[in-house]
């Protein structure tokens, strides 16, 4: 399946895209990172993790707008990312996508993660795509949050 995206309308032509891919297969990941790269409108900035505690790490030194998690790193290890990068300060409001082998693994924290995307279907529009309407999507999320802990406060 191939989407069109029309990606000048979602991104802005040069803007900068910071992205933390977290899976322990080197290979799925580069397959990812060369999909990206065919984008030329968009500059991709990219860290790679390999587990939990160095996706930890990256995100303090790196400050990525999006997060990739290949589900080949388990399900325990998967919930174990997600669970820590959606309590962390830093990492609260960075929306997390899962590149799934199969459509029958069931997750724990579907909740904080807002996409999924078959291997199989992976193309760079796609995932673009659906980094930037996660962003704006977490952006507004964050947006509400300050706007009623603003109102709350004079409330009071």
């Amino acid at each position: 399946m191939v989407m069109k995206v029309d990606l000048n309308s979602a991104v802005g032509v040069g803007e900068r895209l910071s992205l933390l891919l977290v899976g322990n297969n080197p290979a799925d990941i580069e397959t990812i990172l060369n999909k990206l790269a065919r984008i030329r409108t968009i500059k991709i900035v990219s860290e790679i993790a390999f587990d939990g505690k160095t996706a930890i790490e990256r995100v303090l030194n790196f400050k990525p707008s999006y997060i990739l998690i290949d589900d080949n790193i388990g399900k325990q290890g998967l919930n174990d990312i997600i669970k820590k990068l959606a309590s962390f300060r830093r990492t609260k409001y960075i929306p997390i996508m899962v590149i799934k082998n199969s459509n029958y693994n069931k997750y724990d924290t579907t909740s904080t993660v807002s996409d999924y995307l078959m291997k199989k279907d992976i193309t760079g529009e796609a995932v673009i795509s659906m980094v930037k309407n996660a962003v704006k999507m977490r952006r507004t999320q964050r947006n509400l949050s300050e706007t009623y802990s603003k109102r709350r406060v004079v409330a009071r």
